[in-house]
């Protein structure tokens, strides 16, 4: 989804929630939102095996650029990266790197959400990509690539997450 839009919409749920931190999150994901805004070029990357381009294409016209023009916010560009093999690494990192030659002049931060489990022993299961990735950029690529880790908090259904309601 259109990172401005979701950002947004985070800064809404957890004025819902509220609890401990809850001030703070807002304040990170309406900067988020913000920043977007001013630059507008953000860039989604999809790897796909080609099965799904065309339907994702379809629904990203209609589930996020069309909502972010009526609400006055640059869309964000969908990049759909051929891999027939189901690779995802490699063709993130050259995209990112390829990326980075084009314009010499920007920095270009890549976002990597990674699972965080509540158990340890279900990370060795979820988190390899996320760490190849991770070391791949910083090892080929320059002070010019920025990797933005965004932990995505995984809970059993029915469990409550502390500092929440």
């Amino acid at each position: 989804m259109a990172f401005t839009l979701s950002q947004l919409g985070m800064v809404f749920h957890w004025k819902r929630i509220g609890g401990a931190g809850a001030r703070r999150s807002m304040a990170v994901n309406g900067l988020g939102a913000l920043v977007y805004r001013r630059n507008g070029s953000g860039r989604r990357v999809h790897i796909d095996s080609g099965h799904t381009s065309g339907y994702l294409r379809h629904q990203w016209q209609g589930y996020v650029e069309e909502p972010a023009v009526k609400a006055g916010l640059a869309a964000p560009k969908l990049t759909v990266v051929a891999s027939p093999y189901r690779f995802v690494i490699s063709p993130i990192v050259d995209f990112v790197l390829d990326l980075e030659r084009r314009n010499p002049d920007r920095q270009i931060a890549v976002l990597i959400p990674e699972m965080i489990e509540r158990r340890w022993y279900f990370h060795p299961l979820h988190n390899q990509r996320a760490a190849a990735l991770k070391t791949l950029l910083y090892f080929k690529g320059s002070h010019r690539i920025i990797v933005i880790n965004l932990p995505w908090y995984v809970q059993a259904r029915g469990e409550r997450v502390e500092g929440g309601h």
